[in-house]
C-alpha cells in the first residue's frame, strides 16, 4: 500500500509540474484554460459583482505559503480589497471548493487559488502573484464608479487557521467509542497481556505485574494513536481520503466475512491473527521481564496485530481523514484509543484483584467464536457505513 501511496504522489507531481510548465493556470467561468493575453478582453465583461475574491490554500502546501506571503504584501498596498481565506483541511471548506469547481466547470481544481467573482479563476503562485493584483484593483475602480457599487462584498476572515479545537458531532461518538472497545477486545493483543502477565506473576512480584501491565498497555496505546494519526494526516496531505474511504470500507467488509467464515467453518481458510513468523518474537520480548522489553512488546503487537481487526481501525480512520480537520483528527483518535486500551486496563484491574490469569485466558477460549462472530458482523456493518456514507 506504501508503494501505491508513492507511486500516486509522484505521478501527481510530474503532472503538476507538466501543466505548469505547458499552460497559463488561468480559467474563465465556463472552465476555459486562457493565456494572459486574454484577460483584458475578460476584464471587460467584469461587473460589480466580480468584486469578491475567494482565495483556497493548505497549510501544508509549499506554493500556498509563497502566496500567502506575496497577498501579506498586497494587504498592506490595498487595505480595501477584501479575500475570503478557506484551509482546505476544514470539511466545510472541501464542500464550498467542489462549489467553486462546478461552477466554473474545473476537472480537478488545486491549491492555491483565487476564484474572482464568477469571472476567472486564478490557480498557481505565477498566476495569482502576478495577475490577481491588477485584476481585483480594477475590478474595484469599476465598483466605485458603477452605480451598482453598493452590492454586499465578502465576509473578512483571518489570513491563517483558527486554532480552534473543531468540535465533534460530525461522527457518532458512540460509533468511534464503540468500534474502540471491540477492537480493544481482539484476540490479538488480549491474549499476549493475559500470557504476560501470567509470565510476570509466576517468576516475579504482583507489583511487577502492575507496572509491566501499565507499561505493555501504554505502548500498545502510544503505537496505535500515533499510527494512525500518521496515516490520517498522510491521506489528508495527498487528498486521497475518498480513496482512502472506499479502499477502507471494501477492505473492512472483506476481513468481516473472512472472521464469520472463520466461525462457520473453523480452519479453513485465511485466519485473520498475529503471523505464525512473529509469535516467536513476541514470546522472546515477553521472557526478557524488563519494563523496556514490555514496552518493544506492546509496540510489536500494536504492529503485528493489524491482520486481527486493523479492518475496524481503518474503517474509522477513513471516516476522520474524510470528514474532519487535524484538531478533529487528534480528538476522534485519542477517543477511540482509550476505549481500545479499556479491555486491557479491565483485565488488567481483574488479575490484580486476585482473578488467576489462566481463569482470563479460559473465557477468552470459551468465548473466542462468538468475540470473532460479532466482530465480524461489525466490520461488515462499518464497511457499509463507510461505503453508503449514513450515520455521518
Amino acid at each position: 500500500m506504501k508503494q501505491v501511496f508513492r507511486s500516486f504522489f509522484f505521478t501527481f507531481l510530474l503532472l503538476l509540474l507538466f501543466a505548469s510548465g505547458a499552460y497559463a493556470e488561468i480559467f474563465t467561468s465556463d472552465g476555459e484554460r486562457i493565456s494572459s493575453d486574454d484577460l483584458t478582453a475578460v476584464l471587460l465583461q467584469a461587473t460589480p459583482a466580480d468584486n469578491q475574491y475567494v482565495y483556497f490554500y493548505s497549510a501544508t502546501c509549499g506554493s500556498c505559503a509563497k502566496v500567502k506571503e506575496w497577498l501579506e504584501g498586497f494587504h498592506e498596498r490595498h487595505p480595501d480589497i477584501v479575500i475570503e481565506y478557506h484551509d482546505i483541511a476544514r470539511l466545510e471548506t472541501k464542500t464550498l471548493l467542489e462549489e467553486y469547481r462546478a461552477r466554473f466547470n474545473l476537472p480537478f481544481p488545486a491549491v492555491p487559488i483565487i476564484f474572482i467573482g464568477s469571472l476567472v479563476a486564478l490557480q498557481d503562485v505565477d498566476s495569482i502573484t502576478t495577475h490577481f493584483e491588477p485584476l481585483s484593483v480594477s475590478i474595484s475602480e469599476l465598483v466605485a464608479t458603477s452605480d451598482e457599487s453598493k452590492i454586499p462584498t465578502a465576509t473578512v476572515t483571518p489570513t491563517t487557521t483558527p486554532s480552534v479545537i473543531s468540535s465533534p458531532p460530525e461522527i457518532p461518538l458512540l460509533l468511534i467509542i464503540g468500534a474502540g472497545l471491540l477492537d480493544g477486545i481482539n484476540p490479538c493483543a488480549f491474549v499476549v497481556l493475559v500470557l504476560l502477565l501470567g509470565y510476570l506473576m509466576s517468576v516475579d512480584s504482583r507489583r511487577k505485574m502492575v507496572i509491566g501491565g501499565l507499561v505493555y498497555t501504554a505502548a500498545v496505546f502510544i503505537f496505535y494513536y500515533l499510527a494512525g494519526l500518521l496515516l490520517t494526516r498522510s491521506v489528508q496531505m495527498l487528498e486521497i481520503a475518498e480513496y482512502f474511504s472506499k479502499f477502507a470500507g471494501i477492505l473492512s467488509i472483506i476481513f468481516g466475512l473472512v472472521m464469520i467464515i472463520g466461525v462457520i467453518l473453523p480452519g479453513k481458510g485465511p485466519v485473520l491473527a498475529i503471523p505464525e513468523s512473529q509469535k516467536g518474537r513476541i514470546e522472546r520480548w515477553m521472557k526478557k521481564g524488563t519494563l523496556p522489553s514490555i514496552f518493544v512488546l506492546g509496540v510489536l503487537v500494536g504492529l503485528f496485530e493489524l491482520p486481527c481487526t486493523g479492518g475496524i481501525y481503518l474503517a474509522i480512520i477513513s471516516m476522520i481523514a474524510l470528514q474532519t480537520d487535524i484538531y478533529g483528527g487528534l480528538f476522534y483518535l485519542l477517543i477511540y484509543n482509550i476505549a481500545f486500551i479499556l479491555p486491557l486496563l479491565i483485565i488488567l484491574v481483574a488479575v490484580c484483584y486476585g482473578m488467576p490469569p489462566e481463569k482470563v485466558n479460559e473465557w477468552r477460549l470459551e468465548q473466542r467464536f462468538l468475540l470473532r462472530l460479532i466482530i465480524g458482523i461489525i466490520m461488515i456493518a462499518l464497511g457499509i457505513v463507510i461505503l453508503t456514507g449514513i450515520l455521518y
